[in-house]
């Protein structure tokens, strides 16, 4: 386990679990017990400023309770960019039961993040493992546009999900990081529930 001290805690540390590698440029923000939020930064960024994202993120979600409420225990959200706000990678707010996922639009269409989510939710892909199992490790890969899979299927197993999406619908690296941060989002549900 690893700890981390959180702004705004008055020094108090959450328990956290330890990160995968294939994360090091996650950032997260444990708020709670039952809320958090984890951000990838745009592709060809390097290592994000762990501030600016979780800026980013806060604002995000912060607007997102007050125009948006999923009726799904799994939704994505896809944002435009506006000037003078800096590009999104993928943003994960996580608040008592419900995961919202917020993707740049300009990578993702709307039938794209529709069908990932409802495919999600149909798929429970965020339920809590069972005691000794791992969390699920979490994938998306493209697949052609003429092969049988359109828009979305995903293969589902007790230690991992794999989505497989149009190649029309969602960019490579978007598929990557909604990969990385799902998978994150799992390991904490299944430590946090």
């Amino acid at each position: 386990m690893a700890i981390e001290a959180l702004p705004g805690t008055g020094g108090a540390a959450l328990l956290s679990p330890a990160w995968p590698k294939s994360s090091r440029n996650m950032a997260r923000t444990l708020i709670s017990a039952h809320e958090w939020i984890l951000a990838v930064p745009p592709p060809g960024t390097g290592s994000a400023n762990p501030e600016i994202t979780r800026g980013l993120a806060g604002i995000l979600a912060g607007e997102a309770r007050f125009r948006f409420a999923p009726t799904q225990a799994t939704a994505i959200v896809r944002v435009r960019s506006s000037q003078g706000t800096p590009d999104i990678g993928a943003v994960l707010h996580y608040r008592h039961g419900t995961a919202v996922l917020y993707c740049p639009a300009a990578q993702l269409e709307a039938l794209g993040a529709a069908a990932l989510s409802t495919v999600a939710n149909e798929a429970e892909i965020f339920s809590r493992p069972r005691a000794g199992d791992a969390a699920r490790t979490i994938t998306v890969e493209q697949v052609s546009h003429d092969s049988p899979v359109h828009p979305v299927a995903v293969a589902v197993s007790p230690r991992s999900c794999v989505f497989l999406i149009c190649e029309r619908l969602i960019d490579a690296g978007l598929a990557d990081m909604i990969g990385h941060v799902w998978t994150a989002h799992a390991q904490l549900v299944a430590v946090r529930g």
